[in-house]
């Protein structure tokens, strides 16, 4: 049987600020040494350097409580918890993805999930909210005053209630086709903001 092993994307989640940075990019430290050519190095949109070696991408707000700056070929993302509770939750599924609680209480891998491709199944999960949030933002225009038809920007992401999903760029089609799943499979609320 092959051994389970789960990286950990880069985070910082600071309590004073409720801000929650997420670095997605394609990192050889997470690989052993012997295996550093091998590994999967993915695309995450960024834009040619220039002729100076200058990254021609910038900060960027993406939306309100959302914002992403260059780093090495990927991003770092910025989400703010108070404006974006429920997508904040998700983006720490992701990050948690892999691990469960064994017997003894500690944290154990159940699958094989590397750095790379989690890096990247949390990249897709942005660009998908931010789809969702800028296509259902005009169909609330078009419906403003009519409750019935409004959509909770941010309630009603269909990803915030669906498994974590970490596609290869052949196989993403710009949504998550993840099945339901109990939920047991990341940290409790509780145990994630300490």
């Amino acid at each position: 049987m092959a051994e389970f092993k789960v990286d950990m994307v880069r985070y910082h989640y600071s309590k004073t600020t409720g801000k929650l940075e997420v670095w997605c990019f394609n990192d050889e430290k997470a690989y052993a040494e012997k295996y550093r050519k091998r590994m999967a190095r993915y695309d995450f949109g960024r834009k040619p350097d220039d002729e100076e070696g200058n990254p021609t991408d910038k900060k960027q707000k993406l939306l309100i409580g959302l914002y992403r700056e260059p780093y090495q070929d990927g991003w770092k993302y910025t989400v703010h918890t108070k404006t974006l509770p429920m997508l904040t939750d998700t983006v720490f599924r992701y990050i948690f993805f892999g691990f469960q609680e064994n017997e003894d209480g500690k944290m154990e891998p159940f699958t094989y999930l590397r750095h790379n491709r989690k890096a990247l199944g949390i990249h897709y999960l942005f660009e998908r909210y931010i789809d969702f949030y800028k296509r259902f933002e005009e169909y609330n225009e078009w419906y403003k005053g009519k409750s019935e038809f409004q959509v909770d920007l941010k309630t009603d992401f269909r990803d915030f209630y669906q498994e974590p999903y970490f596609p290869t760029p052949e196989k993403y089609d710009g949504y998550n086709i993840a099945a339901k799943w109990d939920g047991k499979q990341y940290f409790s609320p509780d145990r994630r903001y300490k």
